[in-house]
């Protein structure tokens, strides 16, 4: 049985921000002494995250500072990442794991031809680097794409096109 998610209205999809901003402000990440209740707290935080839209989770997501996004990403099903980074951006985030990129590249089933490279971006969906394919499909899937992309990028731009002068001028 396949449960289908529809996207909530704007009020709901804040009320799911505001939650999961209360769950991770409830959790004593750095206190040994209380993982049981770190571990519920993530529980209950996972259970919410899979009931809601791969869209809401993309807002969420993009709402949290990066700490908070990191936590909130690892709760996120493996089996689900693809679509929430759909929802996120076409570009690759520069805060996911090389193996989140090929499971999204995987989710797309093909890519344009001449393809060699993937735009990179942050949250604010700046550009900060590219990273080649090459460097995705042989390096380490855990590794971040911000640890391994290139960040010292040149990008052409069409310049305007100067008339041609033609052989019956003069100056």
């Amino acid at each position: 049985m396949t449960l289908v998610q529809e996207n909530k209205a704007p009020e709901s999809v804040q009320e799911s921000l505001q939650q999961v901003q209360a769950l991770l402000g409830q959790q004593p990440f750095a206190e040994p002494q209380n993982r049981s209740a770190a571990r519920q707290g993530l529980s209950e935080l996972q259970t919410l995250l899979d009931t809601l839209h791969p869209a809401d989770v993309a807002y969420i997501l993009e709402a949290l500072p990066r700490e908070q996004r990191l936590i909130v990403w690892e709760l996120v099903r493996a089996e689900r990442d693809g679509e929430i980074l759909l929802e996120v951006s076409d570009a690759v985030r520069d805060d996911v794991t090389l193996e989140v990129v090929l499971r999204y590249l995987r989710r797309l089933g093909e890519l344009p031809d001449q393809t060699d490279k993937l735009f990179v971006v942050d949250q604010q969906d700046h550009l900060k680097g590219v990273l080649s394919l090459k460097r995705l499909l042989t390096l380490d899937p855990g590794a971040t794409v911000s640890s391994v992309m290139v960040d010292d990028v040149v990008l052409e731009t069409k310049r305007a096109k100067r008339p041609r002068r033609s052989s019956a001028m003069t100056w």
